[in-house]
């Protein structure tokens, strides 16, 4: 018989890879009404990804209650930013520290870091950034309320020389999760 934390894990992981296959769309975690806000929502997410041998690096997080929540999920150690293989952005913005961060190798694309934004709401239009790419139909114009002015230029140059670069998650306030993998071309106007 699964417990219920191993079920829950499991549809997270399936939006997680609804979210990851239709970059720039917005998609609802499972039980979104529960969580409590994006840190909640973050472990969640955390749970399903990562586990003892995977590192993070945690951005904006004085007390370092954040990484506990997160240590004692998953038991993930924390590293420097430019080792670590996932990075949290808690404020919505990395201040400039996302150009440090790994984006694998030519041998090893996949070895890239993976940046987890933490922002105030996501939407599918009226945003500032054109997205093109595998799994978007056109362009997409997503909206990413929350997160600082030039995110997306530092993940734009960051990806610039694809199979390189860092695959990005969005967490907003409401249980929304949208993702931007290094495939994606980001047209920043």
């Amino acid at each position: 018989m699964y417990s219920d934390t191993i079920i829950q894990d499991h549809a997270m992981f399936r939006v997680l890879l609804q979210a990851m296959s239709r970059p720039g769309s917005v998609c609802l975690a499972p039980q979104a009404s529960e969580a409590t806000g994006r840190h909640d929502l973050l472990i969640k997410i955390l749970r399903c990804l990562i586990d003892n041998e995977v590192t993070c690096h945690v951005s904006d997080d004085p007390g370092e209650d954040l990484y506990r929540e997160i240590y004692r999920a998953t038991c993930s150690s924390w590293v420097d930013l430019s080792t670590a293989d996932f990075l949290i952005f808690s404020q919505g913005t990395s201040r400039g520290g996302v150009t440090a961060a790994r984006r694998g190798t030519l041998e090893y694309p996949d070895s890239g870091a993976t940046v987890v934004y933490l922002v105030d709401e996501l939407g599918e239009c009226d945003g500032e950034a054109d997205l093109h790419g595998p799994g978007i139909d056109g362009t997409l114009r997503p909206l990413i309320s929350g997160l600082a002015a030039g995110e997306l230029e530092l993940l734009r140059e960051s990806n610039a020389e694809f199979p390189l670069g860092l695959d990005a998650l969005f967490l907003d306030n409401n249980g929304r999760i949208m993702c931007i993998p290094r495939s994606t071309r980001i047209g920043v106007n």
